[in-house]
């Protein structure tokens, strides 16, 4: 079976084959490797197309995970390890919004934050807040409400940021 994997254009697996011959004979008659610019030239195409058309070919193989790919100092790395893991990256980006939103929250009034942490990160009630804090709950409502706003100005301008990454 002389498929594979992924398909390539033609025209490009033609001029792999024909850049197979003409390398054999460029290293017969030079008596060395031929280099990439001799290939290209003596095939009558550009150096980037030979050099594309040469990176399909390799591109067009499977690769074992367990592919090495890199010596450290006593043992091999495979090509596995060195893929980024989805579930550290959701955590990099939690931890990125949690230490922004510690900052943002950090700038606010003090009665402010108070209502925010007893209500958001104590689960207590408004009313259960208003008792702690010794107001009325329609004071903690009012510190949420402009918590909150600041929070979304201060946050705001760092979005197109995360978005670009």
């Amino acid at each position: 079976d002389k498929g594979s994997v992924v398909k390539i254009p033609r025209r490009w697996q033609e001029l792999q084959q024909e850049g197979q011959r003409v390398s054999k004979q460029l290293s017969t008659t030079l008596g060395r490797t031929p280099t990439d610019t001799e290939i290209a030239e003596a095939l009558k195409v550009s150096l980037d197309e030979w050099q594309e058309s040469k990176l399909a070919a390799q591109n067009r193989l499977p690769l074992s995970l367990d592919a090495s790919v890199a010596q450290m100092l006593d043992r091999r790395v495979k090509l596995a390890e060195m893929l980024p893991d989805s579930r550290d990256q959701v955590w990099q980006h939690w931890e990125e919004d949690r230490q922004q939103l510690q900052g943002a929250i950090a700038q606010l009034e003090e009665r402010t934050q108070v209502a925010i942490e007893f209500v958001f990160f104590r689960d207590l009630s408004r009313k259960d807040a208003a008792k702690q804090i010794g107001v009325s709950p329609m004071t903690v409502t009012r510190h949420l409400q402009r918590g909150i706003k600041e929070l979304v100005s201060l946050l705001q301008p760092q979005a197109p940021e995360r978005l670009a990454s």
